[in-house]
């Protein structure tokens, strides 16, 4: 059956035909299948001698790679294998009448060998081939620098901070941060009663991930935590119910031992501080007004019990917030309390109250300061001058002296709230502050002319309410309202300090304290004089003498403008 198709592929308008195509052919055929064995299109028969010539060829293994390589050989160095080890010092020379671990008898000891004549000779005899060495070594200065241009600047690049972590705690408010030596932070989160969480957290920043250890408060949450001095595995809290604990992080979460009821404070537990004179034994301050020491072996009642009361008995005592105590600063019985209503009071440990709890509570308050408009939220001693303090509170920091009730120095009022303060321990008249409004400050008082902090950067979104700085001086720790803490490095320039800043810190010191006029400008209040020490007499000579050389160069100059006119 011839068919005839027409394809069209394409129209135009009006249904034009642009091109035909005429397909014939047969469709519908049925097919015809039948049965048809193989057909051989080409046999090869095999050959015996070519079979004989046949070689086979070894199989290789070649990699390809696209990319061009840089030599022809490639060498492996040898994994070194790293162990931790550690060393176990002991301090020894001691007689055995004298204990090591009590600070104070081991001052005695020292005193008395002091003033033996036998000491005295053999040190006045070992120091005359010194000091002999010494004048020989400093006949020449090798190291002085023989040219001065008064033309060059330097220049003075402001101090910067690195952030390392920003550890999350469970929403509380920070209240208290503890360093150990092993880089091991802990932290005490104040909560809402809304909120049923109140752990507690001990961070270590090798292992930021999670916290290595929890604790769970008897009561309360945790308002004050310290790490112990000599075992770094204990950890003394405060609670906001007033019930003082400790923890053995090996041990878990619970505390091992709690204060009872009745012994505990009456209120909020602001501050706890170990007792380095004495083995085992700590000191908290609270708003009740009180200062308790605990033995921690022994929490069923305190060992001592102290009154914040200036005024007559019967009166209301001064509730305590921030307690400054270290024995190799202070002095192993005398301890500074900074108080809600503002003043800091001087204490001492000599008084004592027996542990019947109908006694009335014993006086221990030998000076008082009166500076601060609001509660003093931190006091710490100055590390290289004792008797020099810091205290911050309410718009601004003080610095006092132990013989003057007036600060000699303070900083201007801030717009925030001052809530922390510490000194760098590894420089002189350096110290850090925390403000409410997430600021970080860092004012440097070997720079007596500044008026402002060194160093000022905005750490948290929240408000900073406490700081801890490492024992080494280079990392900083800071907590804000929400539970963050964040963990700083310091640059070198807010840790190392030069040889000549212990001199002109101690200049300050001395004159500050005879004349204290303190400014609210955050200047200092003293007149440098040529003659208050040898190196601020050197300054002022070479000041004199630039300018008697400027003088010189100026009539010089108008001598050749007058002779070439």
């Amino acid at each position: 059956l011839k068919l005839q198709f027409l394809y069209f592929i394409g129209y135009v308008a009006m249904n034009d035909i642009i091109y035909s195509y005429t397909v014939t052919g047969d469709r519908g055929k049925t097919p015809n299948f039948a049965s048809v064995g193989p057909l051989v299109l080409y046999d090869s028969k095999s050959d015996s001698n070519l079979k004989n010539e046949h070689i086979l060829l070894p199989v290789y293994d070649r990699e390809i790679d696209n990319t061009c390589g840089v030599r022809d050989t490639t060498t492996n160095t040898c994994h070194a294998q790293a162990t931790a080890r550690g060393m176990t010092h002991i301090e020894g020379g001691w007689p055995q009448s004298v204990d090591p671990a009590e600070t104070e008898t081991k001052w005695k000891f020292t005193k008395k060998a002091e003033r033996d004549e036998s000491y005295i000779m053999s040190v006045c005899s070992l120091s005359e081939a010194v000091l002999h060495r010494l004048r020989e070594n400093n006949t020449l200065d090798f190291y002085e620098d023989y040219t001065f241009s008064s033309d060059l600047d330097t220049v003075h690049t402001a101090p910067t901070v690195k952030l390392m972590n920003v550890l999350a705690g469970g929403g509380g408010h920070v209240a208290s941060i503890s360093w150990s030596p092993f880089d091991r932070i802990a932290v005490a989160e104040v909560f809402k009663e809304s909120q049923s969480e109140k752990l507690s957290r001990v961070w270590d920043i090798t292992q930021p991930q999670c916290p290595v250890a929890l604790l769970d408060p008897v009561g309360g949450s945790l308002t004050s935590v310290a790490y112990a001095v000599r075992d770094f595995n204990l950890i003394a809290g405060g609670a906001y119910d007033g019930v003082v604990q400790w923890w053995d992080t090996r041990q878990g979460a619970k505390p091992v031992e709690a204060s009872s009821a009745g012994y505990s404070h009456k209120q909020q537990v602001y501050d706890v501080k170990w007792l380095t004179a004495k083995s085992g034994r700590t000191m908290t301050a609270s708003l009740d007004g009180t200062v308790k020491i605990w033995d921690m072996k022994k929490l069923n009642e305190p060992v001592e019990c102290h009154t914040l009361d200036l005024l007559p008995e019967g009166s209301q005592p001064l509730g305590g917030i921030a307690i400054d105590y270290d024995p190799l600063v202070g002095g192993p019985s005398r301890f500074l309390v900074g108080t809600q209503e503002g003043a800091v009071l001087s204490c001492s440990m000599q008084a004592q109250l027996p542990l019947a709890q109908d006694t009335p509570l014993a006086t221990t308050i030998t000076k008082s300061y009166a500076g601060h408009h609001g509660p003093v939220y931190s006091v710490c001693r100055c590390p290289s001058h004792p008797s020099i303090f810091l205290t911050a509170g309410d718009w601004r920091c003080c610095l006092w002296s132990d013989a003057n009730t007036m600060p000699l120095w303070q900083t201007p009022y801030c717009d925030a709230f001052i809530t922390s303060a510490a000194w760098q321990t590894q420089r002189v008249g350096l110290f850090f502050r925390t403000r409410s409004d997430g600021y970080l400050e860092a004012w440097d008082l070997l720079n007596m002319l500044a008026t402002g902090p060194t160093f000022l950067s905005r750490i948290s979104n929240h408000p900073l309410c406490c700081l801890g700085l490492h024992n080494r001086g280079k990392l900083l720790a800071l907590g804000d309202k929400v539970g963050n803490l964040h963990v700083i490095q310091l640059e070198k320039s807010l840790v190392e300090y030069s040889n000549d800043d212990s001199t002109t810190w101690a200049d300050i010191i001395q004159r500050e304290g005879k004349e204290p006029r303190p400014k609210m400008d955050g200047s200092f209040s003293y007149e440098r004089k040529s003659m208050g020490s040898p190196k601020i007499a050197q300054e002022d000579t070479l000041q004199a003498y630039l300018e008697c050389v400027e003088k010189e160069l100026q009539m010089e100059r108008k001598r050749i403008l007058t002779f070439k006119s």
